[in-house]
């Protein structure tokens, strides 16, 4: 696997939300190798297993901070948007 954009340090529940979705694609394509054509595909039907769920979990809490993600919500098969809202989600304070 080659290397993915380096994030911009953004880990706080006051993070910059655009900027977090931009980190988490560049590392859902990374990891799951994304092909042309298929941005709306779920994590299994790019083919995402285990050791790829715990990469993609790894590389959130080494490169973004965040610990919240668990790789159950990627067993749940999301789509990418539904994964990045599912992240922020985990970094909103309870109300």
């Amino acid at each position: 696997m080659g290397t993915h954009p380096a994030p911009g340090g953004a880990s706080a529940p006051g993070t910059d939300i655009p900027s977090l979705e931009e980190q988490i694609t560049a590392i859902w394509r990374e990891a799951l190798d994304v092909p042309s054509g298929a941005e709306h595909a779920t994590f299994f039907e790019l083919g995402g297993q285990s050791i790829t769920a715990l990469l993609i979990i790894a590389w959130l809490e080494d490169e973004l901070g965040i610990t919240s993600v668990g790789v159950d919500q990627l067993f749940d098969d999301p789509d990418l948007d539904t994964f990045i809202r599912q992240v922020v989600v985990t970094l909103e304070p309870a109300a």
